[in-house]
């Protein structure tokens, strides 16, 4: 009997075995985790129509966050952005191309824009499942001259300088599951609610509207940063405004004795200048070469090697540059940047240096109206708008008072003919004399 119960227990053993290796086998399906891509929005740059772009750099990073687990009814859950992203960086200098045309996303027409790519490398970020993982791209602190793009309702706020980037990963609906990256959308602000069910790359407002420049900061009139849904405002693209200011000065010439064609030298020196940077120079208004005159203590040669110029880099002016001036004539030095130092100074020689030129002494018409314009802004300081300024030298002399040389002529003349008068009396008398004489022997 107990060797039958070990032969049953062998055989029954042997039997499950084999029911175990025939069965199927139940396991997880998951799917494989896949890279991001590379992910391209732009900068645009705005600058005075007749400034030249300067060097500029800008930098992003970008961070994964705004994590929404639990979104409510009709949202869809939002996940950390994976991956460490590396900062990228994007770089405007005087060779920049402008856009064509000039001016984009309805700046005015008093300025110019550039537009350069950034791209953002998100192959290092994984994503194992489907759903929206979102990222927070963030404009570093930089230049002080730069006005930083802000959105209407969150001006001179941090949070107005980050964009919101959503990225889709989907279920392909292969046999095998599998993931795809199937959109990006960016949103002005840093978005925290969580996106509609169903929104997608072509959900949400493009940004419309005309750019404002303001004090504060440059936006969009009219657009708002709220959650990523239908209503929410998407952008792709960063801008900044690059602030400068022109610096005009001029000179006139005033009193009896000034000479009108006597040229001045002039000198303009800046401070907080990159040395590479460019400014254009408007000579319309000033001989671009010079002739000696007889006032004149500069060589013509001389006086056309400086003012024979377009523009000027930023060390010329560091250094400071002269310029040859004589009455009625200005220069204006495009495009300074807010901020920077200036200082305007001359060599009166023998004449009297007033500083400014009033709308009395004037000829100048700098703003394009009818009738001559005061330069009375100070000679030194800082660039916070266009500066208007100059020298009136003075020259005359007082004639004095008693007799005046310019009589002497007339005086002779009539010494002369006094003279004359007398001579010719005394001549008559003295005949007259000499017949009453011989009169008198006679009788």
């Amino acid at each position: 009997m107990k060797k039958l119960f070990k032969t049953l227990s062998a055989l029954l053993v042997t039997a499950v075995a084999m029911t175990a290796l025939t069965m199927p086998v139940a396991a997880d399906t998951q799917y494989t985790a896949i890279a991001g891509n590379k992910v391209t929005f732009y900068k645009t740059l705005i600058v005075d129509k007749d400034a030249v772009i300067p060097n500029l750099e800008f930098t992003f990073s970008t961070a994964g966050g705004g994590a929404v687990a639990n979104p409510g009814s009709g949202k869809i859950p939002v996940l950390d952005g994976t991956g460490t992203i590396a900062p990228v960086r994007v770089s405007f200098n005087p060779t920049t191309a402008f856009d064509a045309p000039d001016n984009a996303h309805g700046v005015s027409t008093d300025y110019k824009t550039a537009t350069l790519p950034v791209e953002i490398d998100l192959t290092a970020a994984t994503y194992s499942e489907p759903g929206v993982y979102r990222y927070y791209i963030t404009e570093a602190d930089g230049d002080s001259r730069v006005l930083y793009d802000v959105d209407e309702n969150l001006r001179a706020t941090t949070g107005a300088r980050v964009r919101t980037l959503d990225v889709y990963v989907e279920d392909t609906g292969a046999s095998t599951p599998a993931l795809a990256v199937t959109g990006y959308v960016m949103y002005l602000g840093q978005v925290a609610e969580a996106p509609s069910i169903g929104t997608n790359a072509t959900n949400g407002d493009a940004v419309s509207g005309d750019v404002v420049i303001g004090a504060s900061g440059i936006y969009v009139a009219g657009n708002t940063v709220t959650e990523a849904t239908s209503a929410g405002t998407k952008t792709n693209y960063i801008m900044n405004a690059y602030k400068t200011h022109d610096l005009t000065f001029g000179k006139e010439v005033i009193g009896n004795q000034g000479s009108r064609d006597k040229y001045f030298k002039v000198t303009v020196t800046c401070t907080g200048l990159n040395a590479s940077d460019k400014f254009p120079v408007d000579m319309s208004h000033a001989e671009t070469a010079p002739t000696k005159t007889t006032a004149t203590t500069y060589a013509a040669a001389d006086m056309a090697a400086k003012n024979n110029i377009t523009q000027l880099t930023g060390e010329q002016l560091t250094d400071g540059y002269d310029f040859y001036l004589q009455d009625g004539n200005y220069v204006t030095i495009v495009g300074l940047p807010e901020g920077c130092g200036y200082e305007v100074s001359e060599t009166a020689e023998d004449y009297t240096s007033n500083q400014k030129i009033s709308a009395t002494n004037s000829s100048l018409d700098w703003d394009g109206t009818a009738g001559a314009d005061a330069l009375n802004d100070e000679l030194s300081g800082t660039m916070t708008a266009d500066k208007h300024t100059g020298f009136t030298n003075e020259k005359k002399g007082v004639i004095p008072t008693g007799v005046l040389l310019v009589a002497t002529p007339v005086i002779i003349v009539a010494l002369i003919a006094v003279a004359g008068v007398v001579f010719f009396a005394v001549r008559s008398a003295k005949n007259r004399a000499q017949e009453d004489e011989a009169e008198t022997a006679e009788e």
